[in-house]
């Protein structure tokens, strides 16, 4: 085993300073902290959900290289409509989101609150994106109690025949836009 010299333990010593000096400058310069958010999105009615909004706006300001990609991706998927969820970040400063949002074949209504349908389960969604879906697809008003029974069991055949009949009645150009189901 040969041993390294004075002028080699130096030069690795200093290599290694270097390395630490460039990352802290790295973590700490102001040209790398997040002043753009880009949004793509795929999927629903092609509008950036409010909560979805508010998380990402509130990274504007954060190092770039200090952003928890992981903890704001568990936050974009715990919002209602967002089905799929993937960050990139943009050097020097953008932060780059893509959101696949539910493509429900309708909005379900009941009492004040919306949902949505995904994989024969109600998803609740916040009311100011409830507008944005209900331009696209139709309203079906059901009791709360059916929409907490279907949040917690799934979604039984006779909804799904609603279900089928409304997405039948959504062609674009008809006429109605709200059912009201009593079961």
């Amino acid at each position: 085993m040969s041993r390294l010299s004075l002028r080699a333990r130096i030069f690795l010593l200093l290599l290694a300073f270097g390395i630490l000096i460039f990352g802290v400058w790295l973590y700490t310069n102001p040209r790398y902290t997040v002043t753009k958010v880009t949004v793509s999105i795929a999927g629903g009615p092609e509008t950036v959900p409010q909560q979805a909004q508010v998380l990402l706006s509130s990274q504007v300001g954060v190092q770039l290289l200090r952003l928890k990609r992981k903890a704001l991706l568990a936050d974009l998927l715990a919002v209602g409509p967002i089905a799929a969820a993937e960050l990139k970040r943009g050097l020097p400063n953008t932060l780059h989101a893509h959101l696949g949002l539910i493509d429900s074949p309708v909005v379900v209504s009941a009492e004040g609150g919306f949902y949505l349908i995904e994989d024969e389960q109600l998803i609740a969604i916040d009311n100011s994106d409830a507008a944005s879906y209900q331009q696209q697809i139709p309203t079906v008003e059901i009791p709360l109690s059916y929409a907490v029974l279907m949040q917690r069991w799934g979604i039984d055949q006779l909804f799904k025949q609603v279900i089928d009949l409304a997405a039948s009645l959504d062609d674009g150009s008809s006429l109605i836009t709200r059912i009201k189901y009593d079961n």
